[in-house]
């Protein structure tokens, strides 16, 4: 088992660095990591370490959003994957042209929680203010990556713990939790 050292304020860096060195092929390798991978964080005399596990995360490029395989901290929760989707591309991401809205503005989603089976997403003022096109695309990338991830029902938008009005894959307005079936339509891939 190979356990890397790394200070608290280190390991998020640490995480990006991981998961933008990381160059998968165009099939899945989840099932080709191995189940020893673990980051130690917290001081050097403190012992705290987490494995990492793998997830698919959906990125947007265009107007549409494609599946990557990517390593999270684990356990895999609604805020590990967003910390995944906002912890930068890699090498072979950015050269397909691939973005994650959480990357250019991390501070749009301000946490993500599991209440029961239902994913709840608390935004901040940033996301209300961005364009509805650009909402469309991070809800797209955020509501599927959650949803192929974790066993959930639905993911609740909320500001102020009040429920939002978003808009769906085709620019319609919701007001009520959001399902894949919701943004399934923006579903493309790198062929």
């Amino acid at each position: 088992m190979k356990i890397t050292r790394l200070t608290t304020p280190a390991a998020a860096l640490v995480v990006s660095m991981l998961l933008a060195s990381c160059s998968f092929g165009t099939e899945s390798s989840a099932n080709r990591l191995g189940d020893d991978r673990r980051i130690e964080v917290g001081g050097p005399d403190d012992g705290i370490s987490r494995p990492v596990e793998p997830i698919i995360v959906y990125l947007i490029r265009g107007d549409e959003v494609v599946s990557r395989p990517r390593l999270s901290l684990s356990p895999i929760n609604p805020q590990s994957i967003i910390d995944s989707l906002a912890s930068g591309l890699s090498e072979f991401e950015l050269a397909n042209d691939l973005r994650s809205s959480l990357s250019i503005s991390p501070l749009v989603i301000e946490n993500a929680r599991l209440n029961s089976d239902v994913a709840e997403i608390s935004v901040s003022s940033t996301f209300l203010d961005l364009a509805g096109s650009e909402q469309r695309l991070l809800l797209a990338q955020v509501v599927l990556s959650l949803f192929k991830n974790l066993n959930i029902s639905s993911v609740r938008v909320l500001s102020d713990d009040v429920d939002v009005a978003v808009p769906g894959a085709s620019g319609e307005v919701l007001e009520r939790p959001l399902l894949v079936s919701d943004y399934s339509s923006l579903i493309g891939s790198l062929t």
